[in-house]
């Protein structure tokens, strides 16, 4: 089968779990015989620019890039890719990826590994404590609260952004399926109003290499964003082995 996989690349000064799951895939699919195509758009990039050229260029197509639009079309015209398969698609790819799909009657597959379509920081948590505010509330919470970056300037176009696709339907009608992380990311899409028959969990997976044998015992390794690791030390010692 052949895959077009798309992803925006995280700064590379930046350790990025996305970026890591990301390439991961792609490898993991071409060492089972499927043909992949990537295309990607990489934040580096932008520290080229100039601050005015990203509040001019660059901010309005984080809402709908017609630049990404065009070359992604483009590129399922020359491949033709039985699916589109998506990580993460902010800043520089945005939703129009989806209409690109849509025109060139490509299925579109999004991976969701945070909650970026609902909330402004993508983590559904600020200032010490879980918020669901933008999913409750509305959006102005975000630039309120200055979730993006500690800039109201900044969160209010990403908070644009989440009120223009949620009005358009983009997240219910544009994508033919979701993939969660794990049940309780499944139970926010939910939430935020995607339809269960559409989500499908599947954990991040690690190529262990050979000779390493899991071993129970009283110890506990966490990889991961350490906002959490708080309370999922708290939960490991809560439950009941």
């Amino acid at each position: 089968m052949k895959i077009l996989v798309g992803h925006n690349l995280y700064h590379s000064d930046t350790p990025s779990g996305e970026n890591a799951v990301y390439r991961a895939e792609v490898d993991l699919l071409r060492a089972h015989g499927h043909e992949v195509v990537t295309f990607e758009r990489d934040n580096d990039d932008l520290d080229r620019e100039s601050k005015l050229a990203l509040a001019l260029r660059h901010a309005p197509a984080t809402l709908w890039s017609r630049g990404a639009q065009r070359d992604l079309r483009a590129m399922l015209r020359r491949e033709r890719p039985a699916i589109a398969h998506f990580h993460n698609i902010f800043p520089q790819i945005s939703p129009s990826a989806y209409e690109a799909c849509r025109a060139e009657r490509v299925p579109v597959v999004q991976t969701v590994h945070n909650y970026r379509i609902a909330c402004a920081n993508g983590l559904f948590f600020r200032d010490g404590h879980v918020c669901e505010d933008c999913v409750t509330g509305g959006f102005r919470h975000a630039v309120q609260h200055r979730c993006y970056r500690g800039s109201r300037a900044q969160s209010a176009v990403v908070a644009a952004g989440q009120a223009l696709h949620r009005r358009l339907g983009t997240w219910r009608e544009k994508v033919d399926a979701y993939i969660a992380l794990t049940e309780f990311a499944r139970s926010k899409l939910e939430q935020i109003g995607l339809p269960r028959a559409r989500i499908q969990v599947k954990p991040n997976f690690l190529d262990v290499p050979s000779g390493i044998a899991p071993r129970l015992g009283d110890y506990l390794i966490f990889v991961g964003n350490l906002l959490f690791a708080r309370k999922v030390v708290a939960c490991w010692r809560s439950a009941a082995f």
